[in-house]
């Protein structure tokens, strides 16, 4: 089988983000929009920084745990 199968939490986030910038952009703009935004750009950047230590620590794409920092 070629290629990937699937979808990552970041990439269900990154969805999640450019559907509430939508909103943002038009009629439903909202402070609670704004701050969901916010937080799940933090969640997305808290995933991408385990994935980079999990990289630095050689586990990544390894069914291992890698040692919190």
């Amino acid at each position: 089988m070629d290629g990937i199968n699937g979808t990552t939490i970041e990439d269900v986030i990154e969805v999640c983000i450019t559907r509430l910038r939508g909103f943002q952009a038009g009629p439903f703009s909202s402070r609670e929009n704004a701050l969901a935004i916010t937080d799940l750009e933090s969640a997305r950047n808290w995933l991408l920084q385990r994935t980079r230590t999990r990289q630095a620590q050689g586990v990544e794409g390894k069914n291992l745990a890698h040692r919190s920092e």
